[in-house]
């Protein structure tokens, strides 16, 4: 259930799909999934230096590799444009092709709570980072209920809403799914926040509602690690 479950990642990394392209292709021998070179490599790098690890998350979350979800993340913000209504329906076709953007995901998973930590992170520069974050502000204010063929996604603000990088906002979102071949309900807390370059997108997931204590401890570490690391300059 909670793998199926994490396909709520790819609703979480944007407000919605609107302001989004598709993720690209799987890459091929002919088609390199990183072709930015050594300065690519290098930025890669600093992006994962300064994400969340298992000394940096509750006790009891355990990493896990799941090498999709960076793809589908990278596809999700190098497709992120500006100026585009979040409420709106998503283009029936891809906008132009995704954008180059360096980023980074983080995934721990806690078996007997059947929560996950979820992390992404992207260089995607300042003007898209404060952008994500003010569209999810204009979703919960005009359209905080999505609704797709057996799915619906709920968000509501949270009462802790702290000032978190250069501009930040907390979201709260119940995930129903209704299909024929599955039938489940997940809930998550997440914090959106902007920090120079950066976006951050970090949270927990679960069947149940997440503890406060956990999001709380999981956000601010994440936070106080970028800025430490401060990996785009």
């Amino acid at each position: 259930m909670l793998s199926a479950g994490l396909g709520l990642t790819s609703v979480v990394g944007l407000p919605t799909s609107a302001s989004a392209a598709p993720p690209p292709p799987q890459p091929t021998a002919e088609q390199p999934a990183d072709q930015g070179g050594d300065k690519g490599a290098k930025e890669s790098k600093k992006l994962k230096k300064a994400l969340l690890t298992e000394k940096d998350v509750p006790k009891g979350f355990v990493p896990q590799d799941m090498p999709h979800i960076d793809q589908m993340f990278s596809g999700m913000v190098g497709g992120y444009r500006t100026n585009v209504d979040p409420c709106a329906p998503p283009p029936k076709a891809p906008v132009g092709k995704p954008d180059d953007v360096r980023s980074a995901t983080a995934l721990f998973l806690h078996e007997k709570k059947s929560v996950v930590v979820v992390e992404m992170l992207a260089a995607t520069g300042p003007k898209v980072a404060l952008d994500m974050v003010t569209d999810t502000e204009t979703v919960l204010d005009e359209c905080p209920v999505t609704k797709t063929p057996g799915a619906v996604l709920e968000m509501e603000s949270l009462d802790w809403n702290p000032m978190l990088g250069d501009e930040s906002i907390t979201v709260g979102m119940k995930f129903d799914v209704k299909q024929p071949d599955v039938e489940m309900t997940m809930r998550g807390k997440m914090a959106f926040v902007a920090y120079r370059d950066l976006s951050l997108t970090v949270g927990l997931i679960g069947v149940k509602e997440p503890s406060d204590r956990d999001f709380k401890n999981v956000v601010r570490a994440a936070v106080r690690k970028v800025v430490l690391n401060t990996p785009v300059p």
